[in-house]
């Protein structure tokens, strides 16, 4: 090959790529947002029979109290994988995220934080009315530090603790 020739090649294969990056920089725009739940309507709102604002805000109660740092809220209906969920519940803790836990449960839990204990038809309904969420399995929801929800997550999923831990960062640094 020709001396030429290879210097050619040898610019095409660094300006392409040099072009690209510049590009990407100054115009490409690498943005993810949580979603904000219930800010409109829900059609098929059967959760509760109370009247709903929207869009929807978590209010304080005697329980949980809104407005310094993100709440997360674990909802346990039975005493399957208990232990995995403390630990990876701990594990979020141990990352440095500043959230305020709290527990609903209609068994007894082997952790120390916050916890409300209901049988399952008064958890049902806490839920249903207080989250909009019409719970089937042991869940999180993750609320904002203004009472809006932010995600929805099963708590029995490794994938679904990633996704919190990540979702979490993404708030946190904006």
């Amino acid at each position: 090959m020709r001396s030429s020739l290879k210097w050619f090649v040898l610019s095409i294969s660094i300006i392409i790529p040099l072009t690209i990056s510049f590009f990407l920089h100054f115009f490409g725009k690498n943005n993810y947002e949580v979603p904000i739940f219930h800010e409109e309507r829900i059609e098929s709102y059967s959760f509760c029979l109370l009247d709903v604002d929207f869009p929807f805000y978590v209010k304080s109660d005697s329980f949980l109290e809104i407005g310094q740092n993100f709440i997360l809220v674990d909802i346990r209906l039975d005493d399957k994988n208990q232990s995995f969920i403390n630990n990876e519940i701990e594990r979020l803790l141990n990352n440095n995220f500043i959230i305020d836990l709290y527990s609903i449960t209609s068994s007894r839990l082997d952790n120390n934080w916050k916890t409300l204990r209901l049988n399952k038809s008064e958890l049902f309904k806490y839920v249903s009315c207080k989250f909009l969420y019409d719970i089937n399995f042991s869940s999180l929801i993750l609320i904002d530090k203004f009472g809006r929800i932010r995600g929805y997550y099963e708590s029995n999923s490794e994938d679904e603790f990633e996704r919190l831990s990540a979702e979490l960062k993404i708030l946190i640094s904006s």
